[in-house]
């Protein structure tokens, strides 16, 4: 997972997902860490904070390989000033 700042909004933060795998990535379950969660269905995704402060986020990344399913949960740690 990799995440950049938004140019404009020092607390709106861009995660990706970089994935090169041979599975086909299905969904993305996304836990912010400010209690705030959302199932999206690309590896890309937005959030902006309210409060400054230290976040871990997690994204439930749901992998398909034709009937068989797995999934790989990363972590990140992301300050937001």
């Amino acid at each position: 997972m990799k995440y950049t700042t938004a140019s404009d909004n020092p607390k709106t933060i861009y995660f990706i997902i970089d994935y090169n795998g041979s599975l086909t990535v299905n969904s993305v379950e996304w836990n912010y860490g400010d209690g705030t969660k959302e199932t999206i269905n690309g590896t890309t995704a937005s959030h902006t904070y309210q409060q400054a402060g230290t976040y871990t986020s997690q994204a439930k990344v749901n992998l398909k390989n034709g009937k068989s399913t797995c999934s790989v949960e990363p972590k990140k740690s992301i300050t937001v000033n």
